[in-house]
């Protein structure tokens, strides 16, 4: 790591009062990949409940699509805090009105190299 790097790494950790280190390794000096997944997507009462798993080690934003059977389409975003530390898996519990029926994870502005795990039907 040179000098510039570094300033910078502490500079940006200084003016925000926080270690963002978790998030400046995987970015700069790991061989992570865009790459999040559904692991799951299950109803608990009127409760959603998605399992996220980040495969390549990349701390990226986490953005839902949640379709219901009316049609009706929400999105829910989380921050790519949810990574920090040594998080592989988030969770995430959402209330909805009607019945989902689809989850899709990601948009076309958050990379993700292998998008065929990034799709749910709910039966």
């Amino acid at each position: 790591m040179n000098s510039l790097h570094s300033d910078f790494f502490s500079l940006m950790n200084s003016a925000s009062g926080q270690d963002l280190n978790w998030y400046w390794k995987p970015w700069f000096f790991d061989f992570a990949t865009p790459d999040l997944g559904i692991v799951s997507a299950r109803m608990e009462g009127k409760y959603l409940v998605i399992v996220v798993r980040n495969v390549g080690g990349l701390p990226l934003p986490v953005q839902l699509t949640v379709k219901e059977e009316n049609g009706k389409e929400e999105v829910v975003n989380e921050s790519c805090r949810c990574w920090q530390g040594s998080e592989r898996t988030t969770t995430l519990k959402l209330r909805v009105s009607g019945k989902p029926v689809e989850v899709r994870l990601g948009s076309r502005l958050i990379p993700d190299v292998h998008p065929d795990d990034n799709v749910v039907h709910i039966l």
